[in-house]
């Protein structure tokens, strides 16, 4: 994970992942978080993408806006994997996650979303990764203009 942006008590942060084996050792921010996925290949299975949203719902992830390649399938698993986890843990109101899919726009329109509306009110938190799903990092270079357009100054690069 690699910091990019401190804007607005917001800080946000890139990570890709290209295999479905390093989900374990995805690292995402500490405590509740948003995230943008942005899967830039398309060639994940189904039981591929339910074993990373799973992770990231777990991990404290509270908005989670999908984009690029297959991003209704996306998030339609993130909704399934709340229903699962509702109907089988116990689940406050802190624990509720806004999800989003995006067709048809670019990162550039996601990026937008992201980091001037996709907010929830209770709890707020200021931790966002950035995450892109694919093989090499073909999104990295998009996502740091978007940011660098959006408000605030990128801190580092977004390349693995």
């Amino acid at each position: 994970m690699r910091h990019l942006l401190s804007n607005r008590d917001r800080t946000f942060s890139y990570a890709r992942v290209g295999a479905s084996e390093e989900v374990p050792a995805l690292l995402v921010p500490q405590g509740t978080f948003g995230c943008l996925l942005w899967d830039s290949a398309g060639d994940w299975s189904i039981e591929q993408r339910e074993a990373l949203v799973s992770h990231l719902i777990q991990s404290g992830c509270r908005t989670l806006a999908c984009g690029g390649h297959d991003c209704e399938v996306w998030h339609d698993l993130a909704d399934e994997t709340l229903a699962f986890l509702n109907a089988t843990q116990w689940r406050t109101a802190e624990q509720e996650v806004m999800t989003t899919w995006h067709t048809e726009e670019t990162a550039q329109e996601v990026v937008f979303f992201v980091t001037t509306t996709a907010e929830v009110e209770e709890p707020s938190f200021g931790e966002y990764l950035i995450l892109e799903v694919g093989p090499a990092p073909h999104f990295a270079g998009e996502l740091t203009d978007a940011l660098k357009r959006y408000g605030g100054e990128a801190s580092d690069t977004a390349a693995d």
